[in-house]
């Protein structure tokens, strides 16, 4: 039977951890992404950063720039619960202003990652040079993986992409 490990080895553990900084829509499925994040320290240990952009679909953005605000606070939460209930370490998680390349550029001179992780909606054209992924890579200089997740509320149907909305309730 093995010794239970003590506080300090547990810190020495993570300090040996790679560092995933985890970039997640706030419309995805979040049992999605945890479980994504928890195979991947299947592999190797970690230690995460949660970000959520506080993002405005399609033309919301011209409304009130807060709107989803509360719609990506829900998402760091359940991300956060979701994560510790697998036994993950979550050094620290927040929510961002909308723009995302500029948030996490901002997130990687606070907390070096070995990785950036970008969770995000699936896209028509989401591997062109002007990408998310492709601006996060030339603004930090970390390479990005990027996981399409279906939205929280189920598959998008039909022809017509319809961005999601923010439901406060």
């Amino acid at each position: 039977m093995e010794a239970p490990v003590t506080a300090d080895q547990a810190r020495s553990n993570i300090a040996r951890s790679s560092r995933t900084l985890a970039v997640v829509d706030w419309s995805v499925d979040p049992a999605t992404v945890a479980e994504t994040l928890r195979a991947h320290t299947e592999r190797e240990p970690a230690a995460f950063a949660l970000l959520v952009p506080s993002r405005l679909p399609g033309l919301d953005w011209i409304g009130d720039p807060k709107a989803s605000c509360p719609c990506a606070e829900r998402q760091l939460s359940e991300v956060g619960a979701l994560m510790r209930r697998r036994g993950l370490e979550i050094e620290q998680g927040r929510v961002t202003e909308p723009e995302r390349v500029a948030a996490i550029r901002d997130a990687t001179r606070a907390w070096t990652p070995d990785r950036i992780v970008l969770f995000d909606r699936p896209r028509l054209f989401s591997a062109h040079p002007f990408s998310v992924a492709r601006r996060v890579e030339r603004a930090t200089g970390h390479a990005v993986e990027r996981f399409e997740v279906a939205p929280a509320n189920g598959p998008v149907r039909g022809l017509v992409h319809r961005a999601p909305r923010c439901a406060t309730a």
